[in-house]
């Protein structure tokens, strides 16, 4: 899952991100019911993910 933090930064790449997490979720789901495991997921969460550029100096 780190992955999705390194591979899709920023805004513009979010809604590709959404997508390949929910696709995950959804094998996951059928994975569970199929074997009758519980899976556990944790997230990070960030209330804007553009924010930091936004307010970072030119240098950045």
């Amino acid at each position: 899952m780190a992955l999705f933090r390194v591979d899709y930064s920023g805004r513009g790449e979010l809604s590709e991100r959404q997508q390949k997490l929910g696709q995950m979720l959804a094998r996951l789901s059928k994975l569970s019911e199929e074997f009758n495991v519980a899976v556990l997921i944790t997230n990070q969460v960030q209330a804007d993910p553009g924010a930091s550029a936004m307010f970072a100096g030119p240098s950045r």
